[in-house]
């Protein structure tokens, strides 16, 4: 058993941050907290017809959070409705920043504009019976309101042609402010491989109920994130990482971080690991012995 940390095996403390379960199993985490109580907070619901004067709002928003760390938000797109999530690490009158979004007209409000808690949030959000197949697919891309556009309608291009009667195909713009990726650096670094500016993490999901829909379902939400990977691509926006928590089964997280940190994570993985304990034993994963 070994302490991981900035001071001690600081190897292995940075590859466990990205690292997935090639290393071993960790019993005890000692966490540096932020003290965050008051949040403000709302959920407002757009017509999905509305998508380009959303789009736009959100890279204005996307632009703000470079400025203020406490913005949060991200924006949910469905077939029929799209979601924005906004949000303040205090409590406040309405951001200026939030201004674009709030102007757009919404078909409804899930969440109220509200001075709350964490706690409070997170009881407020009630999305009831969550049961349902899953596979996600990840792709990191920049700010761009043209490339968002083109994703919106090559999303739409494939719903136009499902054949999924119980399926649903989504996808999340979640922001990562340049800040965010400069405290990961500061706080011990990581393996991820992040370029230091804003950028968005795309997050494509499909879910659905019946087993007759698996193929069509698994063959909808791998075309939408290769479209989204060969428009970001073609508009020089695409970036390498894929975060592992969004990325499918068919994609290689852990290749995406670079060769330089790919060879860190083999030469750690060697280190604290040399029989391999955790390649062989696991069925599945996203595992150093299939890079």
């Amino acid at each position: 058993m070994v302490n991981a940390n900035t001071t001690h095996n600081s190897d292995l403390f940075s590859a466990l941050k990205g690292g997935g379960p090639n290393f071993g199993i960790v019993t005890q985490f000692d966490i540096h907290t932020h003290p965050l109580h008051r949040v403000w907070y709302t959920l407002n619901l757009y017509a999905a017809t509305d998508y380009k004067s959303i789009l736009n709002a959100t890279v204005q928003v996307q632009t703000a959070m470079s400025n203020d760390p406490k913005l949060g938000f991200f924006l949910n797109i469905n077939p029929d409705v799209i979601i924005a999530g906004l949000l303040y690490a205090d409590w406040t009158l309405t951001p200026d920043a939030f201004s674009p979004m709030l102007e757009i007209p919404s078909v409804g409000v899930y969440l109220p504009e509200t001075n709350g808690t964490i706690s409070t949030l997170a009881a407020s959000i009630n999305i009831g019976d969550t049961s349902a197949k899953r596979e996600p697919y990840a792709v990191s891309h920049d700010v761009d309101l043209g490339l968002y556009v083109s994703i919106q309608e090559a999303y739409l291009n494939i719903l136009n042609t499902s054949t999924m009667p119980s399926a649903n195909l989504s996808y999340t713009i979640q922001p990562i402010a340049a800040t965010g990726v400069t405290q990961g650096v500061n706080a011990g670094g990581n393996v991820l491989g992040l370029i230091p500016r804003s950028q968005t993490w795309h997050a494509a999901l499909v879910e659905w109920l019946d087993d007759t829909d698996d193929e069509a379902a698994h063959n909808s939400v791998n075309t939408l994130g290769s479209e989204v990977e060969t428009l970001a691509a073609a508009s020089n926006n695409l970036l390498e990482f894929q975060f592992m928590n969004d990325a499918s089964f068919t994609q290689q997280p852990l290749q995406s971080y670079g060769a330089e940190n790919v060879a860190r994570l083999q030469d750690t993985r060697q280190a604290y690991d040399p029989d391999a304990v955790f390649q062989i034993l696991q069925n599945s994963g996203f595992l150093l012995s299939r890079v």
